[in-house]
């Protein structure tokens, strides 16, 4: 129907709907296939953070490592986990540190940001599918709501948890919190 009215204002904004809802479809289904064809597989979390900060652009994030950092993990969806929460605190900071620490049951992942952070009562709903809080705040970012939905239910799915805190740099921090 689009395709045969006028290209007017409405058209327009239509086809921008249109687009956003496949992007979002395609990034959930995405995530889908990731997470249920994918099996377990030992990992060093200090080299597969390594990679995908080396695969970033700038800034490029601090990384500071303690202890055993081998885990059991989905590796393509972990991968894609932290690639969002990292792009994020990239989005919305200059400075951006990253904590890995490996304890004897638990391996913890910290990624904090100078940014603008996240409200404590909006937390909550950050991490529910389809969720972008600012609407004038991100009109100008990419996504569809769904990197921070989608980081939690990976980590989840590992037997871990994510929590979002205030940062010490001011904005951010996403702590995880891995099983061994």
């Amino acid at each position: 129907h689009l395709s045969m009215v006028k290209n007017d204002k409405d058209a327009k904004a239509a086809k921008r709907d249109i687009r956003d809802m496949e992007l979002m479809l395609d990034g959930y289904l995405d995530f889908a296939r990731d997470t249920s064809e994918e099996d377990m597989e030992p990992v060093n979390m200090s080299d597969m953070i390594s990679d995908l900060v080396r695969a970033q652009s700038k800034p490029i994030p601090t990384i500071t490592t303690s202890g055993n950092l081998d885990v059991n993990i989905r590796a393509i969806a972990m991968k894609r986990a932290l690639a969002n929460l990292i792009s994020n605190a990239k989005s919305y900071g200059k400075c951006v540190e990253i904590q890995i620490s490996g304890q004897d049951k638990s391996l913890m992942i910290i990624i904090d940001d100078d940014g603008p952070g996240i409200a404590k009562p909006d937390r909550e709903e950050a991490l529910k599918p389809f969720s972008r809080l600012d609407i004038a705040r991100n009109q100008n970012k990419k996504g569809v709501g769904l990197g921070l939905s989608i980081a939690n239910d990976v980590i989840q799915a590992h037997g871990g948890m994510l929590r979002l805190q205030d940062s010490p740099l001011g904005g951010l921090r996403c702590q995880i919190t891995l099983p061994r």
